[in-house]
């Protein structure tokens, strides 16, 4: 039988996973002595900080989340930006979208083209054609 793995509960006590996969952790120096700090510090201390990019794979490691890749993700987003950027997609065609530019002018309606006669002729037409004419009924 296998090694079970087991998460490090403290480092899982310690640290909060973002959605993307970024640690963040608690700041020190929070304890006591406050006073003596200046408020624009003190409000500085109650923002989590985001654990750096090193240590954070190790914690997550420890965690025993896999699959998290910040900077992967990050890559990923800014590629599919380029990308998009360079090829714009239609998936916004047609909806009336709010915008600061001057609205588009309505494209020329194209004259409708006359029906071609090589449509085929109905299947009830040819069966009726294909058929032989039946014999009128006797009379008595």
């Amino acid at each position: 039988m296998g090694y079970k793995y087991k998460p490090n509960k403290s480092v899982a006590k310690r640290f909060r996973v973002s959605g993307t996969g970024k640690l963040k952790r608690g700041g020190g120096k929070r304890s006591h002595l406050q006073s003596s700090r200046s408020a624009k510090t003190r409000r500085q201390l109650r923002k989590p900080d985001v654990l750096h990019e090193g240590h954070a794979r190790n914690m997550r490691l420890m965690m025993g989340i896999s699959g998290k890749r910040p900077n992967k993700l990050i890559h990923d987003r800014k590629l599919a930006a380029a990308i998009e950027a360079k090829e714009p997609s239609n998936r916004l065609a047609g909806k009336d979208i709010k915008s600061k530019s001057a609205p588009r002018k309505p494209a020329a309606k194209a004259a409708p083209v006359a029906a071609v006669a090589t449509t085929p002729a109905p299947k009830a037409a040819t069966k009726a054609a294909a058929k032989p004419a039946t014999k009128p009924a006797a009379k008595k």
